[in-house]
């Protein structure tokens, strides 16, 4: 059975664009061995991450994130069955907010803040969708 896991997390400190790199670069490797997709957006040292896989295999990629000391309070913000994979060709893609992908975060912006904590289920959802059709991610 797939799952779809979006969680949010608060980086420990700021992170650097070579940073993120090595973050992006370690999961990629690690979602591939373990057959797991998704894409990692990252706003104001706010990590937004929504992985897709086998649903033990989400599981314990979760407990392994929540883990790493580069962020805090993690939470679920979503959890739901899949039938097929969102993002099928990405062990892992990344987004920051930048220049050209700020509007697509000031979309889902409320009171001035893009805040995942404070999304509901269904905006969280229609911006992954968006995401989708994003095409500045770091490679």
């Amino acid at each position: 059975m797939l799952k779809q896991l979006t969680y949010a997390s608060r980086a420990t400190r700021s992170m650097n664009i070579m940073d993120l790199t090595d973050i992006l670069k370690a999961s990629r490797v690690n979602n591939l061995a373990l057959d797991v997709t998704g894409a990692l957006c990252i706003h104001s040292n706010t990590f937004l991450q929504q992985l897709e896989g086998e649903a033990d295999v989400v599981t314990a990629l979760y407990e392994r994130i929540i883990l790493d000391e580069r962020h805090r309070d993690a939470t679920i913000l979503d959890l739901t069955e899949i039938p097929k994979r969102r993002f099928g060709k990405w062990s892992m893609g990344m987004l920051m907010d930048d220049k050209d992908s700020h509007p697509l975060f000031e979309k889902f912006t409320h009171n001035g803040q893009f805040d995942p904590y404070k999304m509901g289920v269904e905006p969280l959802r229609a911006f992954f969708k968006d995401v989708l059709g994003h095409t500045r991610w770091i490679n």
